[in-house]
């Protein structure tokens, strides 16, 4: 009986251990504690490696962002927001490179949605032309040139001195 109650003990600190450390995990890296949950797919919380679910996080918040650009919002603009990563759901690592792949072909496709096509570009005929151009006549021209002659002069004394 005694080692019942021991055992129970036992077993509800390490239960309140794992909880303490799923809420520190989850508020450290800013994700779900369903998303740390299905990380350690059952295995202690005491057993993950911080370093891999930093990574597998950053991998999944990447389809996430992928998936959450250039989305057409409900008054016809668009989003281009990023997405929290406190309602991300794992991806699982078998169907990572997939949904990877379709966020990206879904995105390119969004982003070709949203360039105007060239066959429906319409021409601008309206275009006129300003024949409203005059002629300044009222240029004068300005006959107070002066030759500059030192400038000649310099270089024929330079000639001059130099050779000697």
């Amino acid at each position: 009986m005694k080692k019942e109650v021991e055992n129970k003990l036992a077993k509800k600190k390490a239960n309140q251990a794992d909880l303490d450390l799923l809420k520190k995990l989850s508020t450290n890296l800013a994700i779900s504690q369903e998303y740390v949950k299905a990380f350690a797919n059952g295995k202690a919380m005491n057993t993950i490696s911080v370093n891999a679910l930093t990574n597998k996080r950053n991998k999944d918040h990447e389809v996430y962002k992928l998936n959450a650009t250039n989305k057409k919002g409900l008054f016809g603009g668009y989003s281009t927001s990023v997405p929290s990563t406190k309602t991300m759901k794992l991806i699982p690592n078998d169907e990572y490179n997939k949904r990877l792949e379709k966020a990206k072909n879904a995105l390119q496709a969004r982003q070709n949605a949203r360039k105007p096509k060239e066959n429906n570009v319409k021409p601008n005929n309206n275009v006129k032309p300003n024949n409203n151009v005059k002629p300044n006549n009222n240029a004068k021209p300005n006959n107070n040139v002066k030759p500059n002659n030192n400038a000649v002069n310099n270089v024929v004394n330079n000639v001059v001195n130099n050779g000697q």
